[in-house]
């Protein structure tokens, strides 16, 4: 059972690590060539969180850097209850860390 655990906590770890470029940023990845389908997330409770799930994906991949990311919030009225859901969207990219300092 430790073994499947550790795993897990070494992706969320080099999840926390990994390069991301927005989308205003497109000076700086423009050379970087862009996959056909990018990562979606919908639902997510706060920004962090949908920065994470994409980050979580891209890693699971192997990938280590995210480009174009666009975050969106959208405020929702549940019962009297006023919240924020996230959806993010972004593309996987393997970048060398030396050339994007982050």
């Amino acid at each position: 059972m430790a073994g499947p655990l550790e795993d897990y906590n070494r992706m969320v770890e080099k999840a926390r690590g990994v390069m991301v470029f927005y989308a205003d940023e497109g000076k700086k990845t423009r050379l970087v060539k862009r996959p056909k389908t990018a990562y979606e997330v919908r639902d997510c409770s706060d920004r962090a969180e949908t920065l994470m799930r994409l980050a979580f994906f891209a890693i699971k991949d192997g990938h280590n850097a995210l480009i174009d990311v666009e975050l969106t919030g959208e405020k929702v009225i549940v019962a009297g209850y006023k919240t924020t859901k996230w959806q993010g969207r972004a593309f996987p990219a393997t970048l060398d860390p030396k050339k994007y300092d982050r």
